[in-house]
């Protein structure tokens, strides 16, 4: 459980590093730093990262920023499905249902 609990706060430190890149080209297209607070926050994951690779892919000159991104996004994708996966699990017991004190448990984690 304390795995989880890891995962979880890794994944949301995650989450709010991606602001300063969704802000980037937004600011400098003259949304102010509210507005793209508002609409970071206000987005879901997928909505977030898919703006950045729209901005990115629009406004960046730089083809290897782009490719970055673009390796980003996958990998974004996949740590938030993984996350999903593992945020949903559940423990199931293999022993009685209700063992009597004292009994071994089997427990695994079912995903």
């Amino acid at each position: 459980m304390q795995a989880l609990g890891v995962i979880a706060v890794n994944y949301n430190l995650f989450e709010g590093s991606l602001y300063p890149l969704f802000a980037h080209h937004l600011t400098r297209a003259g949304m102010t730093d509210e507005e793209c607070k508002y609409a970071f926050w206000n987005y879901d994951n997928a909505q977030r990262i898919g703006a950045i690779g729209f901005t990115f892919e629009r406004r960046e000159r730089e083809q290897s920023v782009r490719d970055c991104i673009v390796h980003l996004q996958r990998y974004w994708n996949e740590c938030a499905e993984k996350r999903h996966v593992l945020m949903h699990s559940r423990l199931d017991f293999l022993a009685q249902p209700f063992p009597l004190f004292g009994e071994d448990q089997e427990r695994t984690l079912s995903l």
